[in-house]
């Protein structure tokens, strides 16, 4: 469904909740048409498309991110074990 392509898995999990929602209201329970689904995508706007730009940044900031300044010292950090000596 291309109205769907942009949205995510958490934005198509509300559209199938609020039409299933609908329908169980109307006296169709578990009955979902695909028009149900078209009409549900129109009353919302993808977050891909709301905040383009935050998004972008977030996966800019994944691509490039730079690795530490340091080797992890905290107590927290991992503790290199030969399990065969």
């Amino acid at each position: 469904m291309a109205e769907y392509r942009i949205c995510s898995p958490a934005e198509i999990s509300n559209a199938v909740r609020r039409c299933a929602e609908s329908a169980f209201y109307q006296g169709r329970p578990g009955e979902i048409e695909f028009e149900d689904l078209l009409k549900q995508r129109q009353k919302f706007t993808p977050a891909m498309e709301r905040e383009s730009e935050q998004i972008q940044a977030i996966r800019n900031q994944a691509i490039y991110a730079k690795p530490v300044a340091s080797q992890d010292v905290s107590r927290f950090a991992y503790q290199h074990r030969e399990l065969f000596g």
